[in-house]
């Protein structure tokens, strides 16, 4: 049994990160997060489809438990559905989640200048970009850019 203040302290780091590793660590842990963001819902049932999902509820690709998302709106913050990272990152159900995100193309141009919203796509070396006075209008521009995009191939 450690006796020193330090020799406590290192005895407590380990068994936190030990206890991190089992089943019922990495629950609390997650369902920690989920709180911690405002996630809506019976957290324990959605923590067991969670568990139980293999599959991308989206795309119905398989999913590593390391790739899995917990889709919820960033508005309500309830629970959507569990999403690979690729449908996740890409959802344009999240409209002011990504505002930033250089993965949707998607630039909040400063409020310190012109407000409004910049579409920016970089494919092949070529940059398209176009300006939206709103977060909506950049996104369904987007959505439809991108599906463009996809029927071209």
């Amino acid at each position: 049994m450690p006796q020193t203040k330090a020799e406590k302290a290192a005895y407590k780091k380990a068994y936190q990160r030990a206890y991190r590793t089992t089943p019922a660590g990495v629950k609390v842990y997650t369902l920690t997060s989920w709180r911690r963001i405002g996630l809506k819902g019976d957290l324990d049932a959605i923590y067991e489809i969670y568990l139980a999902t293999t599959e991308c509820m989206k795309c119905q690709d398989p999913v590593p438990n390391r790739l899995k998302c917990m889709d919820h709106c960033h508005e309500t913050l309830e629970y959507r559905a569990v999403l690979c990272r690729s449908c996740n990152t890409n959802n344009p159900l999240d409209l002011h989640a990504r505002t930033n995100n250089k993965s949707t193309g998607i630039k909040n141009i400063s409020k310190h200048s012109t407000s409004g919203y910049q579409f920016q796509k970089m494919i092949k070396g070529k940059t398209h970009s176009e300006w939206f006075a709103t977060l909506e209008d950049a996104v369904a521009y987007k959505v439809r850019y991108l599906e463009n995009l996809v029927l071209r191939e």
